[in-house]
């Protein structure tokens, strides 16, 4: 019965995609990215790329393009074309993030001259670019929105700091009280509900005797929660499993995220290999296995 509903589903979508709806779910998959939904169903190839996002309306993926350097590029899910936004200048920028209305994009930038990375923001169109400016030494990482898009965060292993669109900075302020015990680095993903009420983060968690840290030889990360209104943090992935890229489900009940279990371990000889996949999981419940061998999920907002 499953694998009928998914060739129905395949089979209706035609060139629109419309039978998708509000359940897409947009991966990466050895620098291929997949289309396919909350039910798990047959993923479609739309194309290369690496870091892909999907826009709350379904309709575009924001992506890392790896073919000249490393551009910010959209691909539109319909037609599958691709549009590398020229007017970023350089050839190292990554990791583009939609405004929570679908019309801009906030993005990882490395300025050469000064040896940094900024955040940068510019129209899903390609238009109205603003590269951001820092004093600090190193710059800042992993730029997201605020819920409103009336702001952009960006953090510096220590500080948060929040800026407005055209990047002045509004506010800063130590990323303990929000990290709690996560451990923060310059790849961790922040995404905040719709409605601002809670922030999905990943970050790296000492468990002595885990054997994917033991594999890995660096600790296993973990999916948190934090609720701005009471200061609390606390891990919802569940111990022994390494989880991380979190975003939120369609309906904001639940989180996507790349994961790792035990069992994901192969080892051939003295050759180590771990298998990621996508998971979804209710924010008091358990996770359950949604695409195999995937990384980077998101979903379209109902």
């Amino acid at each position: 019965m499953r694998k009928l509903l998914c060739a129905l589903l395949l089979l209706t979508m035609g060139t629109s995609g419309a039978a998708w709806g509000a359940s897409r779910v947009i991966f990466e998959r050895e620098g291929e990215i997949r289309l396919s939904d909350m039910g798990g169903a047959k993923p479609v190839l739309l194309g290369k790329g690496y870091d892909p996002e999907i826009s709350p309306d379904g309709k575009s993926v924001a992506f890392t393009d790896y073919r000249q350097g490393r551009k910010i590029a959209v691909m539109d899910v319909a037609t599958k074309k691709v549009r590398v936004l020229a007017a970023v200048p350089g050839e190292n920028s990554y990791g583009p993030r939609w405004s929570p209305d679908g019309t801009r994009l906030v993005f990882n930038h490395w300025i050469e001259e000064k040896s940094q990375w900024v955040p940068g923001i510019i129209d899903a169109t390609g238009k109205n670019l603003r590269i951001f400016r820092m004093d600090n030494e190193g710059g800042v990482h992993s730029p997201f929105w605020a819920h409103d898009g009336a702001s952009v965060y960006a953090q510096d292993l220590s500080t948060l700091y929040r800026f407005d669109p055209a990047g002045k900075l509004l506010e800063s302020r130590p990323l303990e009280p929000v990290a709690g015990s996560a451990g923060i680095s310059s790849a961790t993903r922040f995404c905040i509900s719709a409605d601002g009420s809670m922030w999905l983060f990943d970050g790296d968690v000492d468990e002595p005797g885990n054997p994917i840290s033991k594999a890995w030889g660096e600790p296993i990360s973990g999916v948190f929660l934090h609720t701005p209104a009471d200061g609390t943090t606390v891990r919802i992935s569940p111990k022994g499993m390494s989880a991380s890229d979190p975003f939120w489900t369609p309906d904001g009940k639940g989180v996507l995220f790349r994961g790792v279990r035990p069992e994901d371990i192969k080892k051939k000889g003295k050759n180590v290999t771990f298998g990621f996949h996508v998971f979804v999981m209710p924010l008091d419940g358990e996770p359950a296995l949604l695409l195999r061998d995937a990384s980077d999920p998101s979903a379209a907002r109902e």
